[in-house]
């Protein structure tokens, strides 16, 4: 994909919503131009965030390369209590440690997966919360962010905000 700067990504996506100003809430969005460029930005955001499945790759890769540097690392230090320094104490810790290491099972759910499947919900609950609207313009807005910025994503509606909305907010809660 060719890059896309945020000038004309903003104005690809402006240019979709008013394909969608049937919908009474789009239009009032964007008649307030405050709102209507909060939108844009929100939108920008949403199209550039992490590519989760990439984020989800790197941690697996880094969480295995630390697994295999902290198993020696731990034994080392084992080594180093029974033979230099003899303190049973800080030894047994280290064992417990190093069983700890040795037996320890990758995540249920990798952190990426939290914020999605296929997109950053954050980013989405951030448009909803911003512009204070609801799903259903919540769907039009994210859709046609990704129709501008091209990322072939399959379009959502509102039940599919409402629910991935719901899981992300019972996995990440916002703070009070």
């Amino acid at each position: 994909m060719a890059k896309v700067t945020k000038a004309a990504f903003q104005a690809a996506f402006l240019a979709e919503l008013k394909q969608q100003d049937a919908d009474t809430d789009v239009r009032k969005l964007l008649k307030d131009e405050q709102r209507r460029e909060l939108g844009a930005a929100l939108a920008w955001h949403y199209v550039k965030a992490p590519d989760l499945i990439q984020l989800s790759r790197r941690y697996v890769h880094t969480r295995q390369s630390l697994l295999k540097e902290a198993v020696p690392g731990v034994e080392a230090a084992i080594r180093f209590f029974t033979l230099v320094d003899d303190q049973p104490g800080i030894r047994a810790d280290l064992r417990k440690a190093l069983n700890v290491l040795r037996y320890c099972k990758p995540p249920l759910a990798l952190p990426a997966k939290q914020l999605g499947r296929d997109r950053d919900w954050t980013a989405v609950r951030g448009i909803k919360e911003q512009l204070k609207i609801k799903d259903d313009v919540v769907a039009i807005i994210i859709n046609a962010a990704d129709k501008a910025y091209r990322t072939g994503r399959r379009p959502v509606d509102a039940e599919n905000v409402s629910k991935a909305l719901l899981r992300l907010n019972e996995r990440l809660p916002l703070a009070s």
